[in-house]
């Protein structure tokens, strides 16, 4: 047949093919997806949104086309339609292109015009409309579903139901292209088929899809295939798998009644009746979740909500119906109608991979959607049930995290009550009487929503846990069989060859590849075959004659007819025509002479000639001989068919397809494939996997393709350029730990001489035996940092002799422990501690040769000493900012006093030049890296968080045992003052503390003697050296005295600079001096000052005052007095215009206060800021009628993009005074920045407005509500003021149950106050008088004349309350809080008693005390008492970061440098992620930085003093001034307009007067950066001010700019009598926000602070990581580090691409960072990311995830904020991804695509590493399982090789067939065989289950001479394996071997020797147990083997150590 007509019949056979295709394209890129036609479907289907709300892929997708596969077979089983037994059509072939004979092509040359002519023709003539082709049914494979009779209206009518009205158009269409046409029906295998293939996906969806349409449910054959399961197709089907779950797990009918009992969750929905009041409610619908496995999460944060359907009660018969009667009545009998949707969040956390039944389930209902009549009137509630193993229903209980203090506090805001069971109440509240629904106070998105028409439940009351390790049913969290609706929820797991035919066939006929059927199925057996084997025909002969009594084999038959001279025919080439149209006939049948072809032909017996087969023997008897392969196992047969003489064929039918009849057991081993074993061969397949891809891939449009889903990360890149892997190599090679030793010379009376020094060789040359060094004794170099300093050791003497030392050092000092995988963190630090720890054992033996320093009349010599010090060499003199504490800035260890550490002094030697002291000691030593990352400060654990903080932070370093660290850290800080005296401290802590007492007691003792200079001094050094020369520490105050005695002449020397240059001032100085000594002596004679006091005026109105009222003097920590202004009411407070007489009597009242002595006055109405300006003009005290005069200070702390909540009594009234009240305050309004609410609409707080006493517990509740409703609308908010004087006493509830700090008219006065207020921590002390604690007592008139008392408006009623005794004195205050105390107790808590609520206060459920963070500058002084920069200047918590780099020149410029700045921003991050509630600085030039701190942080930032300016000039007349003091007046000056805008206050330059105090005696050090003697200077800092306020009488306060100058402030105070404001008062005022105020409101929330300050940290920690950012372009931000590249990341990136992405988006940051340092690691990291870098995400521990679902309050805890900084960085706590595998893939379990960035970390996978990560290891382990194959097995007893393999049904033929080889145990003969079982083939695989994970098990082997195997290892083991019992008699063939003996005699002799031996002792056993079997016999190649390996030994046995021998070379020693 010529190429023309080919390619005419193949155009012909595929016309049909190609409509296919167009009406499939047009489909899958012009539909939409599965449409809404059906509801019931429509409802199942999920949002095709995602969490970060881009829109899902809307074509007609590989997944889309599987929901419309499952929808047509639940409407084709709910239907119950005619089925057919066919599962697919085979379209017949044209026969022309089945006869594949050249013998019928005309070759001659009018042939080949001819065909030229009708080519050229067919070219030019209209084409013919494609003939539809004949087709059969294809019989359904077994486990396929067969087919439906679907005819053209049926189909139309199925396809509109199944997949939407969109798809309608394309029905009849569909129907035309894919029918039958003689059945007239659709095949819908061969659609199905076509538009999987055709669809949006990829190979491995479409893959999966298949198998699913063909799979089924069965037993798994227990038989390797030989193409082995690769890694990628575990990923592609748990992938694919996960999906399939959570699209499936919601039901698309709905479960019968006995299945409801295997339900993991079972929901019911409750709703009133009929709609109305009075109704009993009733069950209206259910949801079921039948498993929970597709809900398994890790992750902390991050929702995932699913929609279910909910069902309604089956549809019952109406009473007296039947359906016996009338079938057609009623047809949904019993069917569970549709009635709405479910929105669920389910987030299923097992306790461990072990037990995936126990743990804790989290539920939050979203919404509820109803289709019934009337929906808005149901109010739906839902109650949720489980099932146990016995069917039991029961309700899920409820986890309930709150502490007893938490239920009260709960109760008080009415937030949701916890149940005892997981369930939702209703939403709405409903009226009793008229039946109207009502939304709940505050409730937000919470009830009825109108426009979505649905219900939905708040985060606050929709969120839910399970009961911590709630059980389940087993099978509910496994993968479990799950039926629904009778069928089988399971996957299928098995599909058949048959159908593998099936499909192959579709696809090449699908894709227009030109094969035939028969060529189709021999591809499809050779790409899914288990064993590989192929079917077909052999040969075929035709014989003349009978050859019933020919030969078995063909071979051999051959040779006998040539011998008897018979005719035979090669016949092959016409048997495979006839074989293709037997396939084609049999509709993909391989077998030949089949039934079905017979009947083809009519019934006729089939003949040559219906085969087209030549008769070569006409009118002669024939045979037909057929020789072939079968299907499955490859086995091979020999058919002989008799052929008459007219050519019919007498035989029966030719089996080419495996029997499953004659054996069915090795047809399921044969003929099936698991799931794994299909998607790893098809994926495997070239011709499969580009045949679908090109599907994919020609579809180039552009509708409705998605945006891809771009995920928020935060990467963290571990040590990016390698430092701590290289100095972890350099600790191995080097340890790098310097030890020196230095010879002193004691003297009596004066210092010790220096006689040399020498080093220790380097520790890492030291080995562990002991050896002797004889080290020379030197000068110390002259070079700094050479060695260590001391001032005696650079005399101008010359140094001479040696040290003579033994010296050994084992490394590592012990036996490192194997590391378990379920090591705990303890475990893990010990193991790191001994890697890295050595053992130095050294001792000194002698000196000889030293100089003599003791040169007297009676002797020359030396009383000599060594001492051994010891020096970290990893240190760097250019990194010493990172220099942790314990050393100084060259690496030497120091004490906790900063004294260099001496390991080991010797003892004395008297009088010599050469001591001998043969002293030794042990000592155990760090490596230097290591030492350096986990080296500590020394700690002083007063409490039990201390010791648990600087465990953590160890742990996180180096992972040291507590016992250790306990040990290591128990000295005393310097400068920590333990509270409760020496009790609390451990017995370590107090024999210290004696030790240095003592020590200073005989320091003063030595200061008293006369003459005090060198020599007393010295003689004090000789007597401690005396008293203990051990005693190291002890000395150091010898050494304390030198170096006193310089810094005190360096302050001579300048003290006399400064009195040549100010004499006058230090005269008056002098004075002032002596009167202070004057005052000090008399100071119990002088009268102190008055506790300061407020004065508060107050309106003409009386109510009774709650406790936190402005009203109530019980609200104040100072006394308060109130006067009455007649006539000022608050009407006209609002309208902010005063009468004549009122304003009068206004300004009577001012100065009514100030005679009183107050020193500040306030109101007690916000409105009375109207006439802030009048008062201040009338006032000499500050002043501040509302809280809103603390507006422009707040605003100033917080970021310009963040809000403050204003809470007033009525926001309508306060609304239109806004502008003129914030315009009081100096401050320019910004109306987004402020929000105003008013509390009018809380319930009970309308007793305001009325003069009426409020239920506080009410209100109290009400506002809680209210301000949680606003934050949930507003997230912005940052802070809260509270404006109205009322509102105060629900201050601390909004604190405790918001987290933000709330401001108030008492924290307001609190801030005046405090600058007239005496500071107990520092300063002046006794200076003013205590506070009694007592009250003036005080009723409304009081303090008035009789005639202003008569016009008081409510006098009347006054009176009447004074009757009644509603005005109580104080004692009856007190009872009146205890019992509003006691009522808010009892009244939400019932049972609950007083003494019940004191027991459970368990501190751990408390909030947290605030916490202040301090940014220090990089630069140590030794701050005093009262400095910022002093941990005891403050009675809270603080934290402190130094910026390095940072130095004071950079904060005066108001520039930092990028480096400096990206420290800076770390700093901030680093202070908020530990949780400060505000941030300020150590210097006041850092106000420059506010905006930059400001927008990096959450909590308030005051970097500067002089954040009070706005708040201090508000208080008084503009024409008052303000006196700032600061360190230099010259270098603040300039930034004064600066740093005052940075406050958000328009300066006016005369209001602030600028004074410096670098001239005032003693201030200098500040300068210097050396302590300042605050005793010394103070009085020329009040000099200086008196003398300013002399020339200034309108100064009216001071604010102290500089943060070293509030040890002055109460000097200031008690001489001038003027406020003083300075950076403490600022803090105070900030953290005052965040303070449980004790004397009112909510109490008990908060810890006490515990008296201890965490020390502050120099450096910042040494681990170097980097920080990268990923994100949308939308959310991420474009100015941050890290997040200046346009990269982004999606959820179809794998773990190869995201690296990818990751070093080139290192790449981008790096060519526009600025920091030196930060750039190298990011080009460190574009350049070095490689495959060894794994890529982690962090998963929390169980009780890390419990703290995050207690919401706000859990994750703001401090062990919270512990467990994840610990955890964070513990390696074992980052799970590795697989390299292979998508975000998507891994988008459940970890949360990748959410709003909430996840936490990567990337770390190159070193050995040390390994160590560390037990999940890395554990991770590497199954990853090897997926590389191990049979192929590699190679063991001493088995391995994979090759056997030969004889065909029995084939005359014996032999194959080489794949086999695993066994060494055999055959007794009694010396031939070496061995046992053989074949892989892969049936015979050989029917046996019982493998044990052995690569074996196919205890299978059929045979035995095998060595000839007929060949292992596949090129070194096998089974060659060298020698049995035990043969090595002994193997030994002795060498011997019989030079004997001369053959090796036949050899192994003769050997084996009788063996039998006799085993006969031997088994005579001598007793008989008591089994004896063993006699074992095999040795053979010849074992004997020829032991020969040869001897001889091999005995030629390297000839070689001496070290030589080496080449081929034809003599040989060399070394």
């Amino acid at each position: 047949m010529d190429y023309e007509n080919s390619v005419k019949n193949w155009e012909r056979y595929f016309g049909q093919h190609r409509q296919q295709n167009k009406i499939l394209k047009d489909i899958t890129q012009n539909a939409t997806g599965v449409g809404a036609a059906n509801q019931t479907i429509a409802s199942n289907q999920s949002a095709n949104t995602n969490s970060m709300g881009q829109t899902g892929d809307q074509r007609v997708t590989t997944r889309t086309v599987m929901k419309v596969i499952n929808n047509f077979l639940f409407q084709f089983s709910t239907e119950k339609m005619d089925q057919t037994n066919k599962a697919g059509i085979i379209r017949l072939m044209p026969h022309e292109l089945l006869k594949m004979s050249p013998a019928d092509v005309d070759t001659s040359l009018v042939g080949t015009v001819s065909s030229w002519i009708a080519v050229l023709g067919e070219r030019f003539a209209t084409p013919p409309p494609p003939s539809v082709l004949r087709s059969a049914g294809v019989p359904a494979p077994r486990g396929a579903m067969p087919e439906p009779h679907l005819d053209a209206a049926t189909w139309d009518t199925q396809v509109r139901k199944a997949a939407g009205e969109s798809w309608g158009p394309y029905a009849q269409q569909i129907f035309a292209n894919f029918c039958l046409p003689i059945e007239k029906r659709v095949s819908l295998h061969e659609f199905f088929l076509g538009l999987i293939c055709c669809s949006k996906g990829t190979v491995s969806e479409k893959a999966m899809a298949l198998f699913h349409l063909f799979g089924y449910i069965g037993p798994e054959p227990m038989v390797h295939h030989i193409n082995p399961i690769s890694h990628s197709t575990h990923i592609i089907i748990e992938r694919n798998e996960g999906k399939s779950y959570q699209e499936e797990s919601n039901f698309l009918k709905a479960p019968r009644d006995d299945e409801i009992k295997t339900m993991a969750l079972h929901l019911q929905i409750y709703v009133y009746a009929f709609g109305a009041s009075g109704m009993v409610e009733v069950v209206q619908g259910e949801v079921f979740v039948p498993t929970l496995v597709p809900f398994v999460t890790n992750a902390l944060v991050g929702d995932n909500p699913r929609t279910f359907t909910i069902w309604g009660p089956e549809k019952q018969l109406p009473p007296g119906f039947s359906r016996e009667n009338d079938p057609a009545l009623l047809t949904d009998h019993g069917v569970r109608p549709y009635v709405g949707d479910m929105v669920l969040d389910l987030k299923w956390m097992p306790e461990s991979p072990a037990k995936p039944e126990v743990g804790q389930l989290g539920i939050q209902l979203h919404s509820v959607s109803l289709n019934l009549d009337a929906p808005e009137t149901k109010n739906p509630r839902v109650e949720v049930y489980t099932y146990t193993e016995s069917g039991e229903k029961i309700q899920l209980k409820r986890w309930d995290p709150r502490t007893t203090m938490r239920k009260v506090s709960n109760a008080l805001a009415m937030a949701p009550k916890v149940g005892k069971y997981v369930e939702w109440e209703r939403t709405m509240r409903r009226n009793e009487v008229t039946g109207q629904l009502f939304k709940k106070l505050a409730a937000g998105d919470h009830g009825w929503n109108k426009e979505e028409k649905i219900w939905k439940w708040s985060t606050q009351w929709g969120a839910q846990y399970s009961v911590e390790r709630t059980v389940f049913r087993k099978a509910v969290c496994e993968k479990a069989q799950v039926t629904v609706a009778g069928q089988s929820a399971q996957k299928p797991n098995l599909i058949t060859l048959p159908a593998c035919r099936v499909i192959v066939a579709g696809i090449l006929n699908r894709s227009l590849h030109p094969v035939t059927h028969r060529q189709a199925i021999l591809m499809a057996d050779q790409i899914f075959s288990r064993c590989g084997a192929v079917p077909g025909i052999l040969d075929a002969l035709i014989i003349e004659g009978d050859v019933t009594s020919a030969s078995e084999s063909l071979t051999k038959a051959k040779e006998e007819f040539a011998e008897l001279g018979r005719k035979w025919q090669d016949m092959k080439k016409y048997m495979v025509v006839a074989h293709e149209l037997q396939v084609m006939m049999s509709s993909y049948g391989l077998d030949l002479f089949t039934p079905e072809v017979s009947r083809d032909s009519g019934g006729r017996p089939l003949n040559l000639q219906m085969l087209e087969i030549k008769d070569p023997f006409p009118g002669q008897s024939k045979t037909l001989w057929l020789r072939y392969c079968r299907a499955g196992d490859g086995q091979r047969y020999n058919s002989r068919i008799p052929v008459d003489p007219d050519g019919a064929l007498r035989g029966g039918r030719v089996k080419l397809d495996y029997d499953y009849e004659a054996d069915p057991e090795g047809a399921n081993l044969q003929l099936q494939l698991n799931k794994q074993e299909f998607v790893n061969c098809f994926c495997s397949s070239s011709i499969l996997h580009e045949t679908l891809a090109q599907f994919s891939t020609s579809d180039n449009s552009t509708a409705n393709v998605p945006d891809g889903i771009a995920i928020n990360l935060d990467v963290t890149i571990a040590d990016p350029t390698k430092e701590e892997a290289d100095a972890d190599l350099m600790d191995t090679l080097n340890v790098r730990q310097g030890v020196l030793l230095e010879v002193w010379d004691a003297d009596m009376g004066k210092s010790d001489d220096f006689l040399g020094e020498c080093w220790l060789p380097a520790l890492g040359s030291l080995t562990a035996a002991p050896k002797r060094y004889v080290l020379p004794v030197t000068n110390a170099p002259p070079e700094k940092g050479a060695t260590r300093y001391h001032s005696k050791k650079f005399s101008k003497v010359t140094c001479e002799g040696h040290l003579i030392v033994d010296a050994s050092w084992t490394f590592p000092s012990e036996t490192v422990p194997p590391l378990p995988d379920a090591a705990d963190m303890e475990k893990r630090v010990k193991r790191e501690e001994i890697l890295h720890t050595g053992k130095l054992k050294l001792k000194i033996i002698k000196a000889e040769g030293l100089r003599g320093a003791d040169r007297g009349f009676r002797r020359e010599g030396s009383d000599p000493y060594v001492c051994m010090y010891v020096k970290n060499e990893a240190f760097f003199r250019q990194e010493k900012e990172k220099i942790p504490p314990g050393f100084d800035e060259n690496g030497w260890h120091q004490t906790a006093l900063g004294r260099h550490e001496c390991y080991w002094t010797t003892s004395t030697k008297k009088a010599t030049r050469n001591p001998e002291w043969n002293e030794e000691k042990e000592f155990m030593l760090r490596t230097g890296a290591f030492e350096r990352r986990t080296k500590q400060a020394y700690h002083l654990e007063l409490t039990s968080r201390q010791a648990t903080r600087h465990r953590d932070d160890y742990y996180a370093a180096a992972r040291e045992p507590r016992e250790r660290l306990l040990n290591r850290l128990s000295r005393t800080p310097r400068g920590v003052r333990p509270p409760g005296g020496m009790e609390m401290i451990n017995p370590s802590h107090a024999e210290r503390l004696a030790l240095m007492e003592m020590e200073m007691q005989r320091l003063k003792a030595a200061q008293s003697l006369p003459s005090l200079g060198v020599n007393s001094m010295a003689l004090l050094n000789s007597t401690n050296q005396k008293e203990g020369q051990e005693g190291d520490e002890m000395g150091f105050f010898i050494a304390e005295g030198y170096r006193l005695q310089e810094l005190h002449q360096d302050l001579l020397a300048a003290h006399q600079t400064l009195q040549k240059r100010h004499v006058e001032l230090m005269r008056a100085h002098t004075e002032l001096q002596e009167d202070f000594k004057k005052l000090k002596a008399s100071s119990g004679q002088r009268a102190r000052a008055k506790h300061p006091s407020l004065g508060v005026v107050r309106l003409d109105y009386d109510y009774p005052p709650a406790p936190g009222d402005t009203d109530c003097p019980g609200s104040f920590g100072y006394d308060v007095y109130y006067r009455c202004v007649p006539g000022l009411s608050f009407e006209m407070c609002q309208s902010g215009k005063f009468t004549e007489m009122v304003e009068r009597r206004f300004a009577d009242a001012i100065k009514h206060l100030e005679a009183r002595g107050v020193s500040a006055i306030t109101g007690d109405c916000g409105f009375m800021m109207a006439f802030q300006v009048l008062a201040r003009k009338i006032a000499k005290k500050p002043i501040f009628m509302s809280s809103m005069v603390q507006c422009p200070i707040i605003g100033a702390a917080l970021d310009p993009m963040d809000q403050v909540l204003i809470l007033t009594a009525n926001d309508v009234t306060l609304k239109p005074q806004k502008e003129v009240l914030l315009s009081s305050c100096g401050f320019d309004v910004d109306e987004s920045r402020f929000i105003i609410q008013g509390c009018q609409g809380v319930p009970g707080f309308e007793a305001v407005a009325k003069g009426e006493k409020v239920p506080l517990e009410k209100v109290q509740a009400g506002i809680l509500r209210l301000v949680r409703f606003i934050l949930e609308e507003r997230p912005a908010i940052r802070a809260i003021l509270l404006e109205c004087t009322e509102l105060p006493p629900y201050a601390d509830a909004l604190r405790y149950h918001t987290g933000l700090p709330v401001w108030d008219a008492i924290s307001c006065a609190d801030f005046y106050v405090s600058a007239f207020q005496d500071n107990k921590r520092y300063g002046q002390a006794d200076w003013q008088e205590d506070w009694d604690g007592e009250q003036e007592e005080y009723e409304l008139g009081k303090n008035l004349t009789k005639d202003e008392a008569e016009l008081v408006l409510f006098k009347s009623q006054k009176k009447k309350e004074q009757k009644q005794g509603l005005v109580a004195k104080k004692a009856k205050l007190d009872k009146v809080q205890r019992k509003v105390r006691k009522q808010q107790v009892s009244t939400f808590l019932g049972v609950i008693s007083r003494s019940q609520i004191h027991r459970s206060s368990a501190r751990s459920a408390a909030s947290e005390a605030p916490i202040l963070g301090v940014i220090r500058l990089d630069y140590d002084y030794p701050p005093a008492e009262g400095d910022i920069d002093c941990p005891g200047s403050y009675d809270y918590d603080v934290l402190f970061r130094v910026v390095p780099g940072f130095s004071f020149a950079m904060a005066q410029s108001g520039e930092m440098t990028p480096e400096v700045e990206q420290e800076f921003i770390e700093a901030v991050k680093w202070l908020n992620m530990r949780g400060v509630s505000g941030i300020t600085g150590d210097c006041g030039f850092m106000m420059a930085f506010q905006p930059l701190a400001s927008k990096h942080s959450s909590v308030p930032v005051f970097m500067s003093a002089m954040m009070q300016c706005p708040m201090i000039s508000i208080a008084f007349d503009k024409y008052d001034k303000v006196l700032i003091l600061t360190a230099n007046e010259e270098t603040l000056k300039p930034q004064k307009v600066t740093l005052l805008r940075q406050c958000g206050f328009n300066v006016d330059d005369r209001r602030f007067l600028i004074v410096g105090c670098q001239d005032v005696p003693g201030f200098d050090a500040v300068a210097k950066g050396k302590k300042v003697d605050v005793e010394y200077v103070t009085p020329g800092i009040v000099y200086m001010v008196k003398q300013i306020l002399k020339k200034h009488a309108s100064i009216r306060a001071i604010c102290l700019e500089c943060t070293e100058l509030p040890p002055y402030a109460d000097a200031l105070r008690a001489e001038t009598k003027l406020p003083v404001f300075d950076a403490i008062t600022n803090a105070d005022f900030f953290i005052s926000a965040r303070l449980d105020n004790p004397r009112f409101g909510f109490n008990q929330w908060q810890l006490d602070w515990d008296g201890q300050q965490e020390e502050c940290p120099r450096v910042l920690g040494n681990k170097e990581e980097l920080r990268m950012y990923f994100g949308p372009k939308d959310t991420k931000e474009k100015d941050g580090p890290g997040m200046n590249h346009n990269i982004q990341i999606y959820l179809g990136d794998n773990m190869h691409q995201f690296k990818d992405k990751l070093a080139a988006a290192c790449k981008a940051e790096a060519a526009v960072e600025k920091n030196r340092k930060r750039q190298q690691q990011l080009e460190a990291v574009a350049n070095d990311m490689s495959y060894r870098h794994s890529v982690m995400v962090f998963v929390p521990s169980q009780r890390l995830r419990e703290l995050a679902q207690q919401g706000k309050v859990g994750v703001s805890s401090y062990e919270y904020k512990r467990l994840y900084r610990i955890e964070e960085q513990d390696p074992s706590s980052w799970q590795p991804l697989d390299s292979i595998c998508t975000f998507m893939h891994y988008s459940n379990i970890y949360s990748f695509g959410r709003s909430v960035a996840q936490r990567l970390r990337v770390v190159d996978g070193t050995e040390q590493y390994r160590l560390k990560n037990n999940r890395l290891r554990q991770f590497e382990r199954e990853q090897k399982k997926y590389q191990e194959r049979l192929q590699d097995m190679n063991m001493p007893n088995k391995c994979f090789g090759y056997a030969k393999f004889q065909h029995p049904s084939d005359g014996n033929s032999l194959e080489w067939r794949p086999a695993l080889i066994n060494r055999s145990e055959q007794v009694g003969t010396s031939k070496k065989t061995f046992k053989v079982s074949y892989v892969y083939s049936s015979h050989i695989a029917n046996g019982a289950p493998p044990e052995d994970a690569l074996a196919p098990g205890p299978s059929f082997q045979e035995e095998l001479d060595e000839e007929a195997i060949l292992p596949a290892p090129s070194d096998p083991k089974i060659k060298d394996f020698l049995r035990s019992e043969h090595k002994e008699f193997l030994a002795r063939a060498k011997i019989l071997k030079e004997q001369g003996m053959a090796d036949t005699e050899i192994l003769r002799q050997l084996n009788e020797e063996l039998k006799q031996s085993w006969a031997k002792s088994k005579e001598a056993d007793d008989g008591s147990s089994a004896y063993p079997a006699q074992p095999p016999t040795m053979t010849l190649a074992d004997v020829q083997e032991a020969i040869r390996s001897k001889a091999d030994d005995e030629t390297l046995s000839t070689f001496p150590p070290g030589s080496t021998m080449a081929p034809g070379s003599t040989m060399t020693t070394g």
